[in-house]
């Protein structure tokens, strides 16, 4: 899946074409690391006459050429115009764009003191905070990253493997008559229910990290794992990211709150199968929840309880937004990833109380 998703996706390919060649070739001799002027100067004395003729007067030929990179005039324009040129200038200006954030949010901190608006006060000077000293002192090719933020394949086949995994944590119990079984004995209550929920989140946790290794393992190698000490911001769709991480930084926190999301719709699946008697339910109501939370995510504009805005959580840290707590400005992804931490909470204490009024029930069926 994620070799399919490369050869649909790839801009430049690790495979031995001539293209893919001159690409690497170029961006490891020349232009990686540290932006220099005398790197600039030398790719603008490359791309300038070809921007000139493919670009401008258009007048470029289509017959091969051996004097070029990748034996086109126009293939050489397109290589450095998306491989080189617009990355680069991105990285070159952003630190004028979060100056001109920061200026803005520091513009604003006089006009809300005026007004007494503490809290739109304190949101400005968090931007200004957050803003102010961005910069992006290297270039480093960045679609690795780009594409492995946007896969989430990983983490619906993770679903369904939850699903299939811990329907029958506790309606198995109850359709072959364990339950019974369980009450007589004297850690069958309370300790077994702590247990079957605490190996169900262990599991999650494992086959999560599995999947999330593979996935950057996959990408790396597809790719090209080069630039992991830069800035997330340094990709344009994290531009107004809140966050100062870099790329491997990151990799790492955008796993760590997959997982939340993905205990959190667990704890909802371990109170279904604590709730029915048969299996057949509980694995229709978990497929629907499942979806219903995609559905909902996709087109309500409340997502602040919803698990599978941590799932697929890029969308969640490309913007700096903030909730308002009791007149200060609060993360929205931290709001998200609390108020899911909570969802799943109240769901692991309804679990325990239907587990523990079954075993309950178990027990007076027993002395019957």
């Amino acid at each position: 899946m994620i070799y399919d998703y490369y050869k649909e996706n790839h801009v430049f390919s690790t495979e031995q074409t001539n293209r893919s060649e001159v690409f690497w070739n170029l961006y490891k001799g020349k232009f990686k690391g540290k932006i220099t002027n005398e790197k600039i100067n030398a790719l603008m004395e490359i791309y300038t006459p070809l921007y000139q003729i493919c670009a401008v007067e258009r007048s470029y030929s289509m017959e091969y050429d051996p004097e070029t990179y990748t034996g086109y005039t126009f293939g050489d324009y397109r290589m450095l115009d998306l491989g080189f040129v617009r990355p680069m200038e991105y990285s070159y200006m952003y630190r004028n764009h979060a100056l001109e954030i920061a200026d803005k949010a520091m513009e604003n901190l006089e006009f809300f003191r005026s007004v007494d608006n503490n809290y739109q006060y304190r949101s400005n000077l968090k931007i200004a905070s957050l803003f102010g000293d961005r910069q992006v002192t290297d270039f480093y090719h960045t679609e690795m990253y780009e594409n492995l933020f946007r896969y989430d394949f990983s983490s619906f086949l993770i679903l369904l493997m939850s699903i299939l995994a811990l329907v029958p944590v506790f309606v198995a119990e109850k359709e072959t008559e364990m339950n019974l079984i369980l009450s007589t004995s004297k850690k069958g209550g309370k300790e077994t229910i702590n247990a079957k929920i605490l190996s169900s989140f262990l599991y999650v946790i494992i086959i999560s990290a599995w999947f999330y290794i593979f996935d950057f393992l996959a990408f790396s190698y597809f790719y090209g794992l080069t630039g992991l000490n830069n800035q997330l911001y340094a990709l344009k769709d994290f531009m107004l990211t809140p966050l100062n991480v870099r790329m491997w930084e990151f990799i790492i926190l955008s796993a760590v709150v997959k997982i939340i999301g993905l205990m959190a719709v667990s704890s909802m699946i371990l109170f279904l199968s604590s709730i029915f008697r048969r299996a057949l339910l509980p694995y229709i109501l978990s497929l629907a929840t499942v979806f219903l939370l995609m559905l909902f995510n996709e087109f309500a504009k409340m997502k602040f309880i919803n698990p599978i805005e941590l799932i697929a959580n890029r969308e969640l840290f490309k913007n700096t937004g903030f909730i308002k707590i009791l007149d200060f400005p609060v993360h929205k992804f931290i709001g998200v990833i609390l108020s899911v931490i909570f969802l799943a909470g109240a769901f692991v204490l309804a679990t325990k109380m239907t587990s523990k009024n079954n075993a309950s029930l178990g027990r007076m069926k027993e002395r019957k």
